[in-house]
C-alpha cells in the first residue's frame, strides 16, 4: 500500500521501455493512488511514449490542477512544449510565461515564449525575446535554434545576425528532445 513504491516501479519500468508492464502497475494501483500528482505524471510519460498526445496533455492538466496554487514547473514545461509542438502556440505561451515568471533565468522557456509569439504572428516581440536570450547566454543560442522548427530557425538566426549551419546536402535530421530539425 506504499504509494511511492508503485509509482517508482512504474517509472523504472517506463525507463526500461517496458511500457505495458508500467501501465499494468499503474492500473493495479490506481484505486490506492487516488488523485496523486505523481500518478498522473507517470500516466503522462506512458501516454507520451505511446504517441497519445491528447492523453499526455490531459495527464499534465491533472498534475497542474492537483498542484495548485503553485502548479508543478515540470508539468508546465512538458505541457508547454507539447502544446507548442502540436501547433497550439497560444496555450503553450501561457505555460511558458508561468515558467519564466517563476524561473526568470530559464532561457529555454524564454525562448519558447519567443517561438510562441512568432507562431502567433508577433514577429517583433519574438525577435526581442530571441535577442534577450542570446544576450543572456550566447553559448546556448545554437542549441535553442536547433530545437526550433525550421521556419523559426531562420527567423531567429536572421534576428540575431547568425548563419544556420547545414549538413552536407542541405538536409537536417529530426532532432531529439524537442520539436524541430537538428542541424
Amino acid at each position: 500500500d506504499y504509494i511511492d513504491a508503485h509509482l517508482s516501479l512504474a517509472f523504472c519500468l517506463h525507463d526500461q521501455r517496458q511500457f505495458r508492464e508500467a501501465s499494468l502497475v499503474l492500473d493495479r494501483a490506481q484505486h490506492r493512488l487516488g488523485d496523486h500528482p505523481r500518478y498522473y505524471k507517470a500516466r503522462a510519460f506512458l501516454a507520451s511514449s505511446a504517441g497519445q498526445h491528447k492523453e499526455t496533455i490531459k495527464s499534465w492538466d491533472r498534475v497542474i490542477a492537483l498542484t495548485q496554487p503553485k502548479p508543478s514547473i515540470d508539468a508546465l514545461r512538458r505541457r508547454g512544449w507539447m502544446l507548442y509542438s502540436l501547433g497550439h502556440p497560444k496555450e503553450a505561451l501561457l505555460d511558458a510565461e508561468q515558467v519564466v515568471a517563476r524561473l526568470p533565468d530559464d532561457i529555454a522557456y524564454r525562448w519558447l515564449c519567443g517561438l510562441c509569439k512568432l507562431g502567433l504572428g508577433d514577429k517583433a516581440a519574438a525577435v526581442a525575446i530571441f535577442k534577450q536570450c542570446h544576450a543572456a547566454n550566447p553559448q546556448a543560442t545554437p542549441a535553442l535554434i536547433n530545437r526550433s522548427p525550421a521556419g523559426a530557425q531562420e527567423a531567429a538566426a536572421a534576428a540575431l545576425g547568425l548563419t544556420l549551419q547545414r549538413p552536407r546536402g542541405g538536409r537536417c535530421e529530426e532532432g531529439e528532445g524537442g520539436p524541430g530539425p537538428k542541424c
